[in-house]
């Protein structure tokens, strides 16, 4: 009886270690399917909407993380995690894979400062001592004597 037992647990271990091969080579095959993306003067999103169609692999990411800058880019036949590198480049952006998705995402531990002049919209007068507040970390500011702020 005990050798029906193991058995049955080889089996199962067998299937497991079958499955989990076969989604990391996916997942592997994925990243290294051959793509020819060509994009000149477009937008980063849009870059990234044009790769997700033409290389037929979901790329997911919140628009509002994409930063506001042009690419142009031309590759014949590049792995499409090499497409994605020199895309994202110069951005504080990453991506993983999740399934056969991939995920355009911001690091953690990214940081910005983000900085400026404020003045009453019909005044056009400058705010001193105005409060800025980052409402999601907590952290604020406070505008100096000519109106500006910098906040990190």
């Amino acid at each position: 009886m005990n050798e029906g037992v193991n058995e049955i647990r080889m089996k199962k271990l067998l299937l497991f270690l079958v499955l989990g091969c076969s989604a990391a080579l996916q997942a592997q095959t994925v990243l290294q399917l051959p793509v020819s993306f060509r994009i000149e003067e477009q937008s980063l999103e849009t870059a990234l909407y044009q790769l997700s169609d033409q290389s037929g692999v979901s790329i997911s990411f919140t628009n509002d993380l994409i930063p506001p800058v042009a690419v142009s880019l031309a590759l014949e036949s590049t792995p499409l995690n090499k497409v994605l590198d020199q895309l994202l480049e110069d951005t504080p952006l990453q991506y993983r894979l999740l399934g056969t998705q991939v995920v355009v995402y911001l690091p953690d531990d990214t940081q910005f400062t983000i900085s400026g002049i404020l003045e009453d919209q019909r005044s056009g007068e400058r705010l001193i001592n105005a409060n800025v507040l980052d409402r999601r970390s907590g952290r604020g500011t406070t505008t100096n004597e000519y109106g500006y702020y910098s906040l990190t």
